[in-house]
């Protein structure tokens, strides 16, 4: 799963406004291409569909360059140079940098969203990083704009959904914190009544959306090719190391 992740505290990206126009300017469609080429989806919250976590019940930010300009004229986001930017509230140009680990993201999606960014007037600045420099947990001790994120999901969704964005959670890189939420996490981890837990799985992510916690992109498809010389492969979708010891071959 991609996602963007966007930092707040005492950031313009703390701006709900400024957030949610960014995400309306993304097509996550053209993204899912071009970093899938047909084997990717197109993604609006923290789940992919293959998870079941009620992804159809979800509603995100869809493509809308429009409503993307209408929510920046109406947060004060004008280019009132006519750069093509447009400027902040302290008169500088919208103007953020977004780290990306480029050994395994290349560039081709992020030049995509930088392109995507400047149709409405921000300016995106790309940062490769190699894999041996880049650990996302600097995030929790420096700040930051905008990272380009690849995290893994296994089992239930609700460690990833705590850890990731409950206030001082231990993979919250983008600081975001909302008492609200919080409480929900904690009604989620004295529930047990599976569908009660279930609605509680779509509420957040909806909660998540509407605030703009992250941006998310896309679900790539977990392709795996076998020989059908090899036996005692157990294919699942939850499986990160698929090599277990129940693997052989046969001549």
């Amino acid at each position: 799963m991609k996602e963007k992740i966007i930092s707040r505290a005492g950031q313009p990206l703390s701006d709900i406004t400024l957030r949610e126009a960014i995400s309306y300017a993304i097509n996550r469609d053209v993204v899912a291409q071009i970093v899938g080429n047909g084997y990717a989806q197109a993604i609006y919250g923290p789940f992919p569909e293959s998870a079941n976590y009620g992804f159809n019940q979800i509603q995100g930010q869809s493509y809308d360059v429009d409503k993307s300009r209408e929510l920046l004229a109406q947060g004060g986001y004008i280019d009132t140079d006519n750069d093509g930017y447009v400027e902040l509230k302290d008169g500088s140009i919208a103007e953020f940098t977004m780290e990306f680990e480029v050994n395994i993201i290349g560039t081709a999606m992020p030049e995509a969203i930088q392109d995507m960014l400047r149709q409405v007037g921000i300016k995106l600045v790309l940062n490769p990083v190699e894999s041996s420099s880049y650990n996302p947990d600097d995030h929790l001790e420096t700040d930051f704009n905008i990272d380009a994120a690849f995290p893994v999901n296994v089992g239930d969704g609700q460690k990833f959904l705590t850890n990731g964005f409950t206030t001082g959670g231990s993979e919250n890189y983008g600081g975001f914190s909302n008492p609200e939420y919080d409480e929900l996490m904690v009604t989620l981890a004295n529930t047990f009544d599976q569908q009660e837990r279930m609605n509680i799985f779509i509420e957040a992510q909806q909660f998540l959306i509407d605030e703009i916690a992250n941006v998310w992109l896309y679900a790539p498809d977990d392709i795996t090719i076998i020989s059908d010389k090899m036996t005692g492969v157990d294919i699942h979708p939850l499986n990160y190391y698929l090599v277990t010891m129940d693997w052989d071959v046969t001549n």
